[in-house]
C-alpha cells in the first residue's frame, strides 16, 4: 500500500483548489479517490471535495456552470472529471420516521473538525482526508482508516451507520470488490430497502450472484445456501436481472428474489428432485412433467449442476440420449402429447 499521497489533479481542478485557497477556503479530497489511491487501484475521475470556509464566497469562486444540489453541495461536470464540493456537516437522523437513505437533517459548520465531520461517512476507509495546502496534500486520518485499509477491514464510522440500511448493501459491495472483512455485526433483518438500491449496489459490485448470496445471508435467509451452491459451481451474472434465466431455482428462492429486488422470475415449480431411473409413467404429475420439459432445455453445465445438487440422477450422456428419442404423436390429442411423450421416453430408458 502507498505511504504518501501525491495525486496529480486535473489542471482545472487544481486551479480551482488554488483559487479557493487564496480566499482562505481549505479543500480536502475524501472518499473513493483517496481510498483507491492508497490501495493502488485504478482511479475514477470522480472527486469528493470537502471545503472549509465561507459558503457564500465559495459560490462566487466556482465556475458558473457548477450546479447546486441538496445539502449545499456543488457539482462540477467536465469531460475528463467530475467533482462535488460540500461543506462539513453533522447529520441527525429522525428516528421517529424509521429507517431511510435520506432520513436526516444536516447541520453545517465551516469550522467542524475532521474527526467530527468524518463520523457522517460510512466506513473508516472512506474517511481519509487529503488536505490541499500550497500545492501539496497533507493526510488527516481521524478514524484510522489507513490502518483499516492495511488490515483489509470494513469498519463503520459511527453508531449512525445502521440508521441508513443502504449502507449495509454498500458494505457487501465493498467486501466483494476489495475482498475486505466486515468488522461489525450486520443486522438488516426487518429493515426495508427499496429494490432499486439492491439492484444498483449489485451491479456496482461487479459480481451480482455473490452479492445476492451475501444479501440473503445478511437477512439470515437459509435459502442463501442455494445461491452459494450456484456461485461455487461456476454460475455468474453480469446483472442481477439475468437471474430470470435460471429456471431451476427453487420456488422459495424465486419468491425471495422477487420480494427483495422486484425481479419476477418465471418458470414452473422446481423445488424437488427427480430420480429419473425410478420414475414411472404413473408418477407423471403436472409438476413433474413441467420439470422434465424444462430439464430438457438445459445445457450440460446446468444439468450437471442439478446432478451436483442431487436433483437428478442420470448422467448427462444417458439423459441426452433419452431426449433424442423420437416420439410419434399420430392420433394423440394435443392436450395429451406432453404426458404421452414422457411416457414413451420413460418406457425406453432402459
Amino acid at each position: 500500500m502507498k505511504s504518501n499521497f501525491d495525486l496529480a489533479l486535473p489542471v482545472e481542478l487544481k486551479d480551482i483548489f488554488e483559487r479557493l485557497e487564496g480566499h482562505d477556503i481549505e479543500c480536502a479530497l475524501v472518499g473513493g479517490v483517496v481510498r483507491d489511491y492508497f490501495l493502488g487501484c485504478p482511479l475514477k475521475p470522480d472527486f469528493d471535495v470537502e471545503v472549509r470556509g465561507d459558503f457564500s464566497v465559495l459560490k462566487t469562486l466556482l465556475p458558473a456552470d457548477a450546479i447546486e444540489l441538496k445539502y449545499k453541495v456543488f457539482k462540477l461536470s467536465r469531460a475528463d472529471f467530475e467533482a462535488e464540493f460540500s461543506l462539513p456537516r453533522i447529520e441527525k437522523f429522525k428516528n421517529s420516521l424509521g429507517f431511510s437513505h435520506s432520513n436526516f437533517t444536516a447541520e453545517f459548520d465551516k469550522n467542524l473538525s475532521y474527526k467530527k465531520a468524518a463520523k457522517r461517512r460510512d466506513f473508516s476507509i472512506n474517511s481519509i482526508y487529503a488536505v490541499y495546502k500550497k500545492g501539496k496534500f497533507e493526510i488527516e486520518d481521524p478514524l484510522r482508516g489507513l490502518e483499516d485499509l492495511k488490515n483489509r477491514r470494513l469498519k463503520s464510522c459511527s453508531k449512525n451507520f445502521e440508521k441508513d440500511p443502504v449502507r449495509f448493501l454498500r458494505a457487501i459491495r465493498f467486501s466483494i470488490l476489495l475482498g475486505f472483512d466486515l468488522d461489525f455485526e450486520l443486522r438488516l433483518k426487518g429493515k426495508i430497502v427499496e429494490p432499486k438500491y439492491i439492484l444498483s449496489e449489485a451491479e456496482k459490485s461487479e459480481n451480482s450472484l455473490l452479492f445476492l448470496q451475501k444479501t440473503l445471508e445478511l437477512h439470515q435467509e437459509p435459502i442463501a445456501v442455494e445461491v452459494e451452491a450456484m456461485y461455487s459451481y461456476g454460475f455468474r451474472l453480469n446483472h442481477l436481472k439475468e437471474i430470470k434465466k435460471y429456471w431451476f431455482m427453487s420456488r422459495e428462492l424465486k419468491e425471495k428474489i422477487t420480494e427483495l429486488t422486484g425481479i419476477k422470475t418465471k418458470g414452473k415449480k422446481s423445488s424437488f428432485a427427480i430420480e429419473v431411473k425410478r420414475l414411472k409413467p404413473t408418477l407423471l404429475t403436472h409438476d413433474v412433467l413441467n420439470f422434465l420439459e424444462q430439464l430438457a432445455q438445459c445445457n450440460e453445465f446446468e444439468y450437471e449442476f442439478l446432478r451436483y445438487q442431487q436433483r437428478v440422477d442420470l448422467n448427462w450422456d444417458t439423459w441426452r440420449k433419452l431426449n433424442e428419442i423420437s416420439v410419434d404423436y399420430k392420433d394423440i390429442e394435443p392436450s395429451q402429447r406432453q404426458i404421452y411423450k414422457w411416457t414413451q421416453i420413460l418406457k425406453s430408458k432402459f
